[in-house]
């Protein structure tokens, strides 16, 4: 081996794995994956873009390139595989993990990678308008009707508000 693969074989541990998907990829397809690595160790798929995953067709049946990564290094393919440099262009062995529905959504929400709150455009309420709703639910000097058609909002709304169900305060 050359010293410019060995050295980006320390500088990206992935990489033999990397090489592994390429030439599996070259050998069955006609066009090979165009790929190139970014600071962060991500290898990052060039072409087949659908949306914003890549696919492939293996033996008649379409793949997300991802997913398709995931199913040859590791053998079995999970309900969804999980990418946890949070690059939809990664294809990196080492960055893609097992998962489902409710663990991808829990990582979305624990990476603040959702449009909750404020991040919405379609939000009637702001954190400030929030903490003086608070206020007010606590003095229980209005009506909640009062108070719901003031901030444009539902008597349920108003109730998970209450019991933070909606506009949770994080650490």
């Amino acid at each position: 081996m050359r010293k410019r693969e060995l050295d980006r074989e320390k500088k990206y541990p992935g990489i033999k794995d990397a090489r592994k998907i390429i030439n599996h990829h070259r050998k069955y397809a006609a066009n090979p994956i165009r790929c190139e690595w970014n600071k962060n160790g991500c290898l990052i798929a060039l072409a087949n873009k659908r949306k914003n995953y890549h696919n492939i067709s293996r033996e008649g049946k379409k793949w997300l390139l991802h997913r398709w990564v995931f199913f040859i290094n590791y053998n079995y393919l999970p309900e969804e595989v999980m990418h946890t440099c949070d690059n939809e262009h990664c294809i990196n062995p080492l960055h893609l993990k097992p998962g489902n529905r409710i663990l991808n959504e829990l990582d979305k929400k624990n990476k603040r990678r959702t449009l909750s709150g404020e991040r919405n455009p379609m939000s009637k309420l702001t954190w400030k308008k929030i903490k003086k709703l608070r206020k007010e639910m606590s003095n229980r000097k209005r009506t909640i009707k009062e108070i719901c058609l003031e901030y444009g909002i539902s008597v349920s709304w108003y109730y998970m508000i209450k019991n933070n169900k909606r506009w949770v305060e994080y650490d």
